[in-house]
């Protein structure tokens, strides 16, 4: 008997939960880079910086949350295509229903109570890291393409 996303969701911990939506939330930003340097390969420096500037570890406390925080606000503006773009995008990465019919597989029936779930925490991040090496990858495939036709080295 198939269960219902919805309840499913909220039969999961507060933390699994916030587990999901984030990694669900890193891989769209990483899937807007590469989409967004297929067609805009300039773009690449920038979405490299910031990618790299949010996983840094940075010793100063909520550091990292500056620049996600400001993507986040530019995406929400809406005033451009691209901005338009990525808060389809955000949005959707923190859609509940989209994110349990994603990750449903790694969903697991809490041993101690049946009426709990809990989420297999490191195949999630076995595949949040898998999708994001391959989203990198294309993105850096496509943005050093683009940029060396641009100089007319290719």
């Amino acid at each position: 008997m198939k269960e219902p996303i919805t309840p499913l969701f909220n039969q999961l911990s507060l933390f699994d939960r916030f587990t999901l939506k984030s990694a669900s939330t890193f891989k769209a930003v990483t899937r807007l880079a590469r989409d967004d340097c297929k067609d805009h390969p300039l773009r690449y420096p920038f979405y490299a910086a910031f990618l790299l500037f949010i996983m840094a570890p940075i010793p100063l406390p909520g550091a990292n949350i500056v620049p996600i925080a400001l993507f986040f606000g530019m995406a929400r503006t809406r005033l451009t295509p691209w901005a338009r773009r990525a808060d389809d995008r955000l949005m959707a990465s923190l859609n509940s229903e989209l994110v349990m019919e994603a990750h449903k597989h790694l969903i697991h029936p809490d041993a101690k109570d049946p009426t709990r779930h809990n989420v297999h925490n490191i195949q999630l991040a076995k595949e949040v890291g898998r999708t994001t090496l391959g989203d990198l990858y294309d993105a850096t495939r496509h943005g050093w393409r683009g940029m060396k036709r641009s100089l007319g080295l290719a």
